[in-house]
């Protein structure tokens, strides 16, 4: 069902189902993927890279999640370096 949210654009809920299979099953790597990439979209990086790391330490060979984490992190130093040069700019 969060798939299907998700694919349909609905972010929040989807996230809400995410949470909900990883408290049943907290191991679920498919379900922390799964909202690693929602948080993803809804601009949320430092978490999203937070599940994205909790699925590889339960799977250190899911290489999905260990691209996702590399883009997120190249994302990371994108926006970083954007806000110091226009916090720099504006004083």
């Amino acid at each position: 069902m969060g798939l299907l949210l998700l694919s349909q654009g609905k972010k929040e809920e989807a996230l809400d189902y995410f949470r909900k299979a990883v408290l049943i099953a907290p191991r679920f790597c498919k379900a922390l993927d799964a909202m690693g990439t929602c948080l993803d979209e809804l601009v949320r990086f430092d978490d999203a890279l937070r599940e994205f790391d909790r699925v590889i330490k339960i799977d250190p060979n899911h290489a999905e999640a260990r691209l996702k984490r590399q883009i997120i992190r190249t994302k990371l130093r994108s926006y970083r370096a954007n806000d110091e040069n226009f916090n720099g700019s504006v004083k």
